[in-house]
This record gives structure tokens, sequence and C-alpha cells, in this order.
């Protein structure tokens, strides 16, 4: 399923707009659960400082998927404004370790928690 090592396990959160789950930060195209994704780097485009060769996520840039390891951290992201719904994800591939998650080249999204006042949401 994953190009590299086993995945690892790990939260985060995702918008609902008219039933479909977007990234909650980026204005990407709606995802599905358990389908592979990879991620790529378009950080160019926002800091022009930002210009690497490298694999995602790379050193010294955002790029790649983000995981909390802890559902509470994520879930404090469910606050804020309009729909949102938190996500069991495995993220795999090359890994950047944070503190409190990681980036991810690879990620599939294993299962949607419900949140209060979000329905019908497709995936």
């Amino acid at each position: 399923m994953f190009e590299t090592h086993p995945p690892v396990r790990a939260f985060r959160v995702f918008r609902v707009k008219d039933g479909k789950l977007y990234p909650w930060a980026q204005n990407f195209a709606p995802m599905v659960t358990n389908h592979v994704y990879t991620a790529l780097c378009n950080m160019d485009e926002i800091d022009p400082q930002c210009s690497h060769f490298e694999s995602v996520p790379a050193t010294g840039c955002r790029c790649g998927f983000y995981g909390y390891k802890k559902r509470a951290d994520a879930a404090r992201l469910t606050t804020f404004p309009g729909n949102v719904v938190m996500a069991e994800v495995f993220l795999g591939g090359k890994l950047v370790e944070h503190s409190s998650g990681w980036r991810a080249e690879q990620m599939l999204i294993k299962k949607i928690f419900p949140a209060k006042g979000v329905r019908h949401v497709k995936y």
C-alpha cells in the first residue's frame, strides 16, 4: 500500500463542503477514504525562498501531509468555525517527525469521526 516502511497512525482534520472532504488548510480537490495520496510541494508558489529538489516532505520546507500523534491534539482544531471533521489517517513513505506529529509523503484516510452539526459526508 505504501512505498516504504509501515505507516504510522495519526489524526488530522478536514473541511466538509457539499458533503465532500477537503484538506483543512488547503484548497485542493476533495479526498476520499481508503485511497493513498502522494504529497507534492507547491510551497515555491507561496514562499519564493522555498525551492528544493528533495522528495516531499523536505527539510526546511512545510510541505507534506500533516498528522497529529494524539487524537486530542487534532480534536482541538474541530472547534474552529466551519464544518470540520476529524479523521484517523495512516501516514507513510518519507516521514519527518515533529514533537506533536509528522509530515508525510503519503496519506490514507482510514476513518472519519462524526462532528456535531456535520451531516452527509461522502467518503
